[in-house]
């Protein structure tokens, strides 16, 4: 039986490229709808075009803060949206996909290997692996908000988790998954790449990586080490040391802000077995 898809879009800015964007996904996946979840300042949304928001089948407005958007919408946001409109929905998969996130290939084909009872999400990997070495365990505020996220979990649900840290950016979810977590009243600690690791152990359903950074199995979000991974790409030249591999996957895809340039990307796309799938790209395409 086939997957019944749904794409969520998340965005707070940048229209014109949005719309691009949101033009790209249809195009790519036909017959898959597209919802809007926007967490921008709600009267920024007047100059948006109209023929912009008419791609959106539903559009669910964030009413908080531009800090807690940036940190919590991507899971505590689109758990508001699920509760408000994805609940009445009838689908097996929801993809979250952010605005300066570039897909080059239907969603069938990237996901093929994810089962549509699990999580994908890209680089999972435990916290305790990461010491000294994130942000969120190397300051001390930040820290305390780990520290108060465990003390959450262990009063409102008894159990002590193992802590992952993860890559958002192309992130999809069961309909499973969002039903369990809208039972629970869920915490503004920390940040999603942390709470939906968390909360995918509550609910016991499996976390699979999605394979977006080839072979890289180390996290480097905030954060200066350089991990020595072996990645697999044919068309990134020849490889002098492991730092050096390292940067090839940076490259293509990462969340520490680095514009990836559109020459690489024309450089993947010109491969039949290059990359399809980049991050940041905050900058139309088309």
């Amino acid at each position: 039986m086939r997957t019944k898809r749904l794409i969520l879009f998340k965005f707070h800015d940048a229209f014109d490229i949005c719309d691009a964007r949101v033009a790209r996904l249809q195009a790519l996946n036909p017959g898959i709808k597209i919802h809007g979840l926007y967490g921008g300042p709600p009267e920024r949304l007047e100059s948006a075009d109209s023929s912009f928001l008419k791609k959106f089948e539903s559009l669910h407005v964030l009413t908080r803060d531009a800090m807690w958007c940036w940190l919590f919408s991507g899971f505590l946001g689109v758990d508001s949206w699920y509760k408000a409109i994805g609940r009445r929905i009838d689908f097996d998969v929801l993809h979250v996909m952010e605005w300066d996130l570039l897909t080059e290939d239907s969603l069938e084909n990237l996901y093929q290997g994810i089962e549509p009872d699990s999580i994908a999400v890209t680089a999972p990997t435990p916290v305790a692996a990461l010491r000294s070495k994130w942000l969120w365990v190397t300051d001390e505020e930040k820290k305390g908000e780990l520290d108060s996220l465990l003390e959450w979990i262990r009063v409102h649900h008894g159990v002590t988790p193992v802590l992952h840290a993860c890559f958002l950016a192309g992130a999809c979810y069961p309909k499973a998954y969002f039903e369990a977590v809208s039972r629970w009243d869920l915490p503004s600690y920390c940040i999603d790449e942390v709470l939906v690791p968390i909360y995918a152990q509550l609910a016991k359903i499996r976390v699979t990586d999605t394979g977006f950074l080839r072979n890289w199995t180390k996290f480097s979000k905030w954060s200066s080490y350089l991990p020595s991974a072996v990645v697999s790409d044919p068309f990134a030249g020849p490889r002098r040391n492991r730092i050096h591999r390292w940067f090839v996957d940076f490259n293509y895809l990462n969340c520490d802000g680095h514009e990836i340039p559109v020459q690489g990307i024309r450089r993947e796309l010109a491969h039949m077995h290059g990359r399809r799938v980049f991050h940041p790209v905050r900058y139309r395409t088309d």
